[in-house]
């Protein structure tokens, strides 16, 4: 009888480590930004159009009222910002660049700006106790978008039309480190309206559970020694 409640002892504490560890393991999906989310904003930066066509940053920030054309285009390596002082060190040291009396305080970021300009938004982000794991964004703009997280460059496109949820979808931006951190974003316009729509998902990283084997061996322990009370027990009414 005491080998058979072992048995079970040892069968349940199977399950429930199993159920625990898979449960510990779950990582917490949130919304970490959307329309409502506060940010540093710059508006400052006016039109980045180079003025000549043959410019390299004249692919990304097309001229004005739709002068060199209203393409589809995706970036896979970031625009050159040399040279857009206003901006300050917004990629490498945020905390920094919020001071340099271009960008606001935290702020709800506007939907819509000034035609034929271009804006820049910091988002800092609370990464938790052990980070966010797959950083996913989707985006609609009219006309471009650039993505930076922590300064490194992660998505960028331009396309014609209105902004729409989503017309970028399922962007994976990557991953998040634990406490602060910051998503960088530059939206362009080039003519006739401007429009922002966002939402950027991530999964809270959940906290390391103990290893199984040293968790198992105390549950089991713990069945050995019922088992051996019990046993023990039976023996002394006999």
């Amino acid at each position: 009888m005491a080998y058979k409640l072992i048995t079970k002892c040892t069968i349940a504490a199977g399950v429930f480590l199993s159920l625990w560890t898979v449960g510990a393991n779950q990582a917490q999906a949130v919304v970490l930004v959307n329309g409502s989310t506060q940010g540093y904003y710059n508006s400052s930066l006016g039109d980045l159009y180079p003025g000549n066509p043959a410019d390299p940053r004249a692919a990304y920030f097309r001229g004005p009222n739709v002068s060199t054309g209203d393409p589809t285009l995706s970036f896979p390596t970031a625009p050159d910002l040399t040279g857009v002082t206003r901006l300050g060190s917004w990629l490498s040291n945020p905390t920094t660049a919020v001071t340099n009396g271009f960008w606001t305080g935290l702020q709800a970021i506007p939907a819509t700006w000034a035609v034929n300009s271009e804006t820049a938004i910091i988002y800092e982000v609370d990464g938790g106790s052990n980070g966010v794991s797959n950083l996913i964004g989707n985006f609609g703009v009219d006309n471009g978008i650039f993505v930076w997280v922590n300064g490194q460059y992660k998505f960028g496109a331009t396309a014609p039309g209105g902004a729409f949820a989503f017309e970028y979808p399922n962007i994976n931006l990557g991953s998040l480190n634990p406490g602060k951190n910051f998503i960088q974003i530059l939206r362009a316009d080039h003519g006739g309206g401007t429009g922002f729509v966002t939402s950027i998902t991530g999964d809270y990283i959940p906290k390391p559970v103990p290893e199984p084997t040293t968790t198992l061996s105390v549950l089991l322990l713990g069945a050995f020694g019922v088992g051996s009370t019990l046993k023990r027990k039976q023996e002394q009414k006999i």
